[in-house]
């Protein structure tokens, strides 16, 4: 009796382990709740996606979600892993889809347009970048096809996601002054290509700079100094003026005036503009003598003649004078104005 009691009860373990397998065969590890139960059971099933839309799934377990957190940890790309025996990492800066790509300059992103097998290509410029990347897409663009050769290449980003790289391709790259031929990775993400630290100095495009002078402040001083031979003296100027008497002309020769002793001192400044070669002392007869006329101006005495006999006998040369409208009109085009006002400028002209 005990023994039959026994067998039952071996029985009746043997159907629960059984059973148990079965429960198991029938639970299921959802992929839209994420929760372990039988089929057909899901309590996502009806439910509406917070993130698409969708029905029967929630939003942590929706695949749009999980492609676009996907291609965001592609995107940004920092090393590169060489499989092959003695390899080293190499590492890049950034791999941007073409869909967020700004090609306007900015003052952290630069980018130049090179002509890659003579079709023109928009690189960004990437000085911490020790290799050349270029996506499959911009080779299918091309009329020349070209042989991608496989490569034991893995491209990872700052959280060691595998970034896809198809192989390697040599190709012929192009700038104003420069040509050479690098070697690129290509990609199959649609992103901006990046020409590394090596091709970016060797095309021209940047430079080492060891030192930057600075300019000094151009202070009237400064410019006084290196332009001395401008600023010093009365100076004379090339041209020369003739004056040409009538035929029927009379000389005058002026009586001359006395100076007051008041001014005697002042008026000495003709030995001056003798001593600068301005003026010559004249003391054989001549035929042509003019009165001497001294101003007296707010900050200094000026020295003058009175030349109304001679202008009487001066044939006078006939000469337009431009309106202020002409010289306007002269002024198109130009891009610095300032006002000039020269220096004794009647003393600088040659007279006979």
């Amino acid at each position: 009796m005990n023994e039959k009691v026994s067998v039952n009860a071996l029985k009746n373990f043997r159907n629960d382990r059984n059973q148990s397998k079965n429960n198991q065969k029938n639970e299921v590890n959802c992929k839209q709740c994420e929760k372990i139960h039988e089929k057909k059971n899901c309590l996502a099933y009806g439910a509406k996606c917070r993130n698409c839309d969708g029905r029967n799934h929630w939003a942590k377990m929706c695949r749009t979600l999980r492609n676009k957190q996907k291609n965001v940890a592609a995107r940004r790309v920092n090393a590169i892993e060489e499989n092959c025996e003695n390899s080293e990492t190499i590492y890049i800066g950034e791999l941007k889809s073409v869909n967020e790509l700004d090609m306007k300059e900015t003052n952290c992103v630069w980018y130049e347009k090179i002509y890659v097998n003579k079709n023109p290509v928009m690189f960004k410029q990437d000085t911490g970048s020790q290799v050349n990347v270029i996506p499959q897409s911009e080779l299918l663009k091309w009329e020349e096809k070209l042989a991608v050769r496989k490569c034991k290449t893995a491209v990872l980003d700052y959280s060691d996601n595998r970034v896809p790289i198809l192989g390697e391709c040599y190709l012929n790259c192009q700038t104003k002054k420069y040509r050479k031929t690098y070697k690129f990775l290509v990609t199959s993400l649609n992103s901006c290509p990046i020409l590394g630290l090596e091709a970016c100095r060797e095309l021209g495009l940047i430079k080492r700079l060891n030192m930057i002078y600075k300019s000094p402040i151009e202070t009237p001083e400064l410019i006084l100094k290196e332009f001395a031979d401008v600023f010093t003296g009365t100076g004379r100027l090339n041209r020369i003026v003739k004056i040409i008497l009538k035929d029927n002309s009379v000389p005058h020769v002026a009586a001359p005036r006395k100076v007051p002793l008041a001014i005697h001192n002042k008026v000495k400044e003709l030995n001056n503009m003798v001593e600068a070669g301005i003026i010559s002392k004249v003391e054989e007869p001549t035929e042509w003598v003019s009165n001497m006329v001294v101003i007296d101006s707010p900050k200094k005495l000026r020295i003058c003649l009175d030349p109304r006999p001679l202008n009487e006998a001066i044939q006078r040369p006939h000469y337009p004078i431009p309106t202020a409208d002409a010289l306007v009109t002269k002024l198109q085009g130009g891009k610095v104005f300032t006002i000039l006002d020269a220096k004794k400028w009647v003393l600088a002209v040659t007279i006979r």
